[in-house]
């Protein structure tokens, strides 16, 4: 303890009232210095402290971004919410040109430094455009236009304490992120978007409805294909690089021979692995007609190369106008279902 005597008394010294006055007030005058920094453990097991609020708390026990928390009935410090990262629950957005509005339930957000996460709770809207230089919140996280093929949106927000939403666009993915404006200290990952900087909008009009991105007219990736060995699609076009997977659907129009049609379509992301072989065998009334044949497949994992192979094998009739593919949707890895 820090609280020292006033006097020290020796056999034979007088007690004047006086020093045993101040004795008495020395202690009462410095009750924290008689208790405080203590010479040995306290025991709390009677419990009768309240008030004590954890910020207040400087126990070098815990470690940075760790809280206090029960576990098995003892309060310990924890990691369970620190550095837990972002997402967003019930997403709903809708993209078009340079803007996109959103919406959410809730947002687990993560501060800049990726140092802590904490929940808001929020119904609101709010609008991100393109088109507005920044750092600003409803803007880009840049001055200048961006330079890119693909665009991410964020939510944002002030702190903790804050329940009011906004949001920024970046070219920066998670965990990352973007560029926050002045006041803002958290993000919330939402989604990202194929985008065209010719133009500075999105590469096509979609919406963002959970974790998937839904194209308003699905995406073409490939016109009148006509390949019998493996042969790659791009979808950098139409799937950020960090989708999870992506939708394809689409058309065939073979051309019979003597009435008869065999045709196999392939579809690869693995060399001499096929993830979709939709097969159709028609025979008998055809002749020399094309027919349509509708494909609906995926979901197609998104590889590092953002492509696809296909091919056709083909047993009777002709490959004719070949496959013509498009992409519905893609899977974003924003944590919502």
């Amino acid at each position: 303890m820090a609280l020292a005597r006033l006097v020290t008394f020796v056999p034979l010294t007088l007690i004047k009232s006086a020093d045993v006055n101040g004795e008495f007030n020395n202690i009462l005058n410095n009750p924290i210095a008689l208790i405080s920094p203590t010479t040995g453990p306290i025991n709390f097991n009677l419990q009768a402290h309240t008030g004590l609020i954890p910020s207040a708390i400087t126990a070098t026990s815990g470690s940075a971004g760790q809280v206090l928390t029960v576990v098995g009935g003892a309060t310990v410090f924890s990691n369970s919410a620190a550095a837990v990262g972002s997402r967003v629950n019930g997403l709903r957005a809708v993209v078009s040109s340079q803007t996109g509005t959103f919406s959410g339930n809730q947002y687990l957000v993560q501060t800049t430094n990726a140092g802590q996460s904490f929940l808001l709770v929020s119904t609101a809207g709010f609008a991100v455009s393109v088109g507005t230089a920044g750092p600003a919140a409803g803007g880009r996280d840049i001055a200048g236009v961006f330079a890119s093929t693909e665009v991410h949106w964020y939510m944002i927000t002030t702190g903790a304490n804050s329940t009011t939403v906004a949001g920024i666009v970046s070219t920066a993915t998670p965990p990352n992120g973007p560029v926050l404006p002045v006041g803002y200290s958290a993000w919330a990952y939402l989604g990202g978007s194929a985008y065209s900087s010719s133009s500075t909008t999105v590469a096509s009009d979609h919406a963002f409805r959970g974790n998937k991105s839904f194209y308003n007219v699905a995406f073409p990736v490939l016109t009148n294909g006509t390949a019998t060995v493996e042969t790659a699609v791009s979808v950098s076009t139409a799937v950020p690089a960090n989708a999870l997977s992506f939708g394809l659907t689409g058309t065939a129009t073979p051309v019979g021979a003597g009435g008869n049609i065999d045709l196999q379509l392939l579809i690869r992301t693995v060399t001499g692995n096929s993830v979709y072989a939709p097969r159709v065998g028609i025979y008998g009334g055809l002749g020399g007609v094309n027919q349509v044949i509708s494909w609906a497949l995926g979901p197609v994992v998104n590889t590092s190369s953002q492509q696809f192979l296909y091919l056709h094998t083909l047993t009777t009739g002709t490959i004719g106008n070949g496959s013509t593919l498009q992409i519905p949707y893609y899977e974003m890895p924003n944590g919502d279902a």
